[in-house]
């Protein structure tokens, strides 16, 4: 006769925070996820991240964080998705000076972006009318934010003079 003993009993628990889901910015400081528990292996792609509670996180994908205690095991998963920020340029067909009052139109390529003038709020579309010379900006805000920014100047046109001459040659 043998005897086994089983011992029943619930894993530590875990809680990750932040949220067991997260979207972030790649270009935002690295994500933090914390263990409740000190004794914490973490994965990824089931190779082993780190060994510590605290998990830097810069590359996107499902972390699976396995805590001990004892002779129980308790598995957690935390999804990150590093999203890049939206790479565009302000265009204009008319160029970028304006010549004798005349506006320009500066576009975006991309919609619902914000834009500024010197730095103030002036208008929420793809495209807008330079008026004045100065520093035109558009700002898209979402999980990244990206600015672009362009230089308007101003030119009166040089005129030619051009006097009548009573003598024919």
């Amino acid at each position: 006769d043998t005897l086994v003993e089983i011992e029943w009993g619930e894993g530590p628990a875990i809680n990750i925070t932040p949220a067991n889901y997260q979207v972030q910015c790649s270009t935002s400081a690295p994500v933090l996820f914390n263990s409740s528990y000190s004794s914490s292996v973490w994965k990824l792609n089931n190779q082993v991240v780190t060994t510590d509670s605290i998990l830097t996180a810069q590359q996107s994908g499902i972390y699976v964080l396995e805590a001990s205690s004892g002779n129980c095991i308790t598995y957690d998963t935390v999804e990150l998705i590093l999203v890049s920020p939206p790479v565009f340029d302000i265009s204009s067909n008319d160029g970028f000076v304006i010549c004798d009052g005349n506006a320009v139109t500066l576009e975006s390529e991309l919609v619902n972006g914000h834009w500024y003038y010197e730095n103030a709020l002036i208008d929420a579309a793809q495209s807008i009318q330079a008026e004045v010379s100065g520093w035109y900006s558009v700002r898209f805000d979402s999980i990244c934010s990206s600015v672009d920014s362009v230089f308007i100047t101003s030119a009166s046109p040089n005129l030619a003079h051009i006097t009548a001459s009573s003598a024919l040659h």
